[in-house]
């Protein structure tokens, strides 16, 4: 089964949404969490204790980044960019958690996995947003 990544589960699902104006089942923080912590169980070993935190972590910002989007979707923001910038934000936030959790090995081999390769995407998407603020 193909891992979804964090990103494109969550932009596509709320953009897709937005754009066709249907109401679609959300995706739920629960199932979510549950997908990753297989995937970290079995490709970064984690331990149950890990499981525990970052279970807490995924349903958390999970629940959060869809709710911060449900928010733009209602006021009528279209602006993929907006979308992207938020989504962007609470990924950051889970990585940074997860790495409070992980082991430095962990860490090594999370950042080898597809979600470190979007991570390094993102951080440079978000490092072109703060630059391109700062100069204004």
């Amino acid at each position: 089964m193909k891992k979804f990544k964090f990103i494109t589960l969550a932009t596509v699902l709320l953009l897709s949404m937005h754009v066709a104006g249907q109401e679609q089942e959300k995706p739920s923080p629960e199932k979510f969490a549950a997908e990753h912590l297989e995937y970290l169980v079995r490709n970064i070993q984690i331990d149950e204790i890990q499981v525990f935190f970052a279970d807490s972590i995924y349903q958390h910002n999970f629940a959060a980044l869809l709710e911060e989007m449900e928010s733009l979707q209602k006021s009528g923001m279209s602006a993929t960019n907006v979308y992207e910038a938020v989504s962007d934000k609470w990924l950051d936030a889970t990585d940074k958690a997860l790495e409070q959790i992980l082991t430095p090995e962990q860490w090594k081999k999370y950042l080898k996995t597809s979600f470190g390769k979007e991570k390094s995407k993102r951080d440079k998407r978000m490092a072109k947003r703060a630059e391109e603020s700062n100069s204004k």
